[in-house]
């Protein structure tokens, strides 16, 4: 495409201008220039601009104006607006092509979304003190919210390519133009008929506002009828006046904020607050929580080991009663308890029984001198002894087996008692007893002790001198004595029984104590989590 060149005089297409309708930004009185933002629905068409729009339709209908195309920007307010123009006068939508960047507006840089009102007469003021002819003064502050800070040459820029572009491209069309602004149009016109930039805003568009057929010579008349309209001029003057004023302030408050800015500072302000004081209690809340909880757990705790202290106490109170009481029963079962008592009990009718064997060691019936009423004593005697004394050993202990060694008992002991008769008795004393011995050995208490000797036959040495005889009769004693003491008679597994019993019986109360503990402790921790 050919580049145009400004002022021109013949244009190839007929062009006319038209600002959209009022949006419902500029209904707020808040300016916007950002084209990314004017998408936004927050800056679509307000009830007036409809109106204004559908005005516009029904003149271009009454001056029999059907665009063969139809170009608007992405802005929400010219999307509307050519939606209302496209409907009213019935143009086909594959001649309505939207713009994308040629016809944006100029970008205001930080005064973006401060009142409309104001801010628009101060950027009038700052194109009429600084733009100069080309439009190249003039820059607003920047932003740092991506909206562009622009002079009118910037504009000018877009506004040549898209129209060398239409030109380049099409040839006698009619072309509606639909811009969000009131400056660009107007900025269009300028160049059309090579009026200086710094009076742009002489020829500024008004909301809904449409001209037809702008080119160098339209411009030139229009701008001359505003000439001469006094009304137009002294309203124009006092625009530039008080946008002199509001330029001196804005350049004066660099840091000044738009009402959305400063409604947005103002809510975070408010926000932070809020969450400040909502943290605050939180925070409180929270310590309060963990205070009760350490208190709690402090008081668990003390519980716990209150009630530790007590079980352990109460284990050890029991432990030493047990122990107590296994002494008791000792001490008052006298000797029976200990197998060394019960060997003692029977340790000399043994004893006395080995020597009777020695020393009656002769076949000769008629040399054994017997007293009846010795054995008979013994007999009673040492039963009663060896029985009270067997009744207190062991239960492991048989009845069988304590009679047997009761009755052993009175054999060793009526044993012992022959032997004690002195070997010096007379030979008459030996006749007169004969019949009585006879008697005696009848008796069953001397056939059960022959009994016991068959079972245990004692064997007899041969014949020696007295103090050898005395030596060996000593020793087949103690050997006797020693094999009796070493044989097991049940009473030292009993006392192993009863010191393993007492063992398990402290590890039961010590297992149930641990365990009683750990329930306590479970069951406190299950309460403090449903609470």
């Amino acid at each position: 495409a050919n580049l145009i060149q400004f002022p021109t005089k013949e244009l190839m297409n007929t062009y006319h201008l038209m600002r959209a309708g009022e949006s419902l930004l500029e209904e707020s009185n808040l300016l916007m220039t950002n084209p990314l933002f004017l998408t936004n629905r927050e800056a679509a068409l307000s009830p007036l601009g409809i109106e204004q729009v559908q005005k516009a339709a029904a003149f271009l209908e009454e001056q029999d104006i059907n665009p063969s195309l139809l170009k608007f920007t992405t802005a929400a307010s010219s999307i509307d607006t050519a939606d209302i123009i496209q409907t009213d006068l019935k143009i086909g939508r594959n001649r309505c092509v939207p713009e994308y960047t040629y016809m944006d507006p100029r970008g205001i840089g930080s005064w973006e979304l401060l009142p409309l009102k104001e801010t628009e007469e101060a950027i009038w003021a700052l194109d009429v003190l600084e733009a100069g002819k080309e439009g190249r003064g003039g820059r607003p502050p920047p932003k740092d919210d991506g909206t562009p800070h622009e002079v009118l040459a910037d504009q000018v820029t877009r506004l040549r390519q898209l129209i060398s572009l239409l030109e380049s491209t099409l040839g006698g069309d009619s072309i509606l133009l639909i811009f969000p602004d009131g400056t660009g149009p107007a900025v269009l016109s300028c160049l059309f008929a090579g009026i200086p930039l710094d009076r742009v805003h002489e020829l500024n568009f008004a909301p809904g506002e449409v001209r037809l057929d702008v080119n160098y010579y339209s411009t030139q008349a229009y701008l001359s009828t505003l000439e001469q309209n006094e009304n137009v001029q002294l309203s124009y003057k006092e625009k530039i006046a008080r946008g002199k004023e509001q330029l001196e302030l804005l350049r004066s408050n660099p840091n000044i904020m738009n009402e959305r800015d400063a409604a947005y500072e103002e809510n975070v302000r408010i926000a932070k607050e809020q969450e400040a004081g909502a943290s605050k209690k939180r925070e409180e809340e929270r310590l309060e929580r963990i205070a009760a909880k350490e208190k709690e757990e402090e008081e668990y705790r003390k519980q716990v080991e209150e009630r530790r202290t007590q079980i352990m106490l109460e284990k050890k109170l029991e432990r030493e009663r047990a122990i107590q009481q296994r002494k008791e029963k000792e001490e008052n079962g006298g000797g029976g308890v200990s197998a060394t008592e019960i060997v003692g009990g029977v340790g000399a009718a043994g004893a006395a029984f080995a020597f009777a064997a020695l020393s009656g060691s002769s076949d000769d019936n008629d040399n054994k001198i017997v007293d009846k009423k010795a054995i008979l004593n013994v007999d009673e005697k040492e039963r009663d002894a060896v029985l009270g004394l067997s009744s207190q050993a062991s239960s492991n202990v048989t009845a069988t087996s304590i009679d047997e060694k009761i009755n052993t008992t009175v054999a060793i002991s009526s044993a012992s008692n022959i032997a004690a008769i002195d070997d010096n008795t007379s030979v008459e004393n030996t006749a007169a007893i004969t019949s009585d011995t006879n008697d005696l050995i009848s008796s069953p208490g001397i056939q059960r002790m022959e009994e016991l000797i068959v079972k245990a036959p004692i064997q007899i040495p041969e014949m020696v001198t007295e103090e050898e005889e005395a030596s060996l009769r000593e020793k087949r004693a103690k050997d006797a004595m020693q094999e009796y003491l070493d044989s097991d008679d049940g009473g030292e597994a009993w006392l192993d029984f009863i010191a393993d019993l007492a063992s398990e019986v402290d590890a039961t109360l010590e297992e149930e104590a641990e365990n009683e503990i750990d329930d306590l402790v479970v069951n406190s921790m299950k309460q403090n989590g449903t609470n």
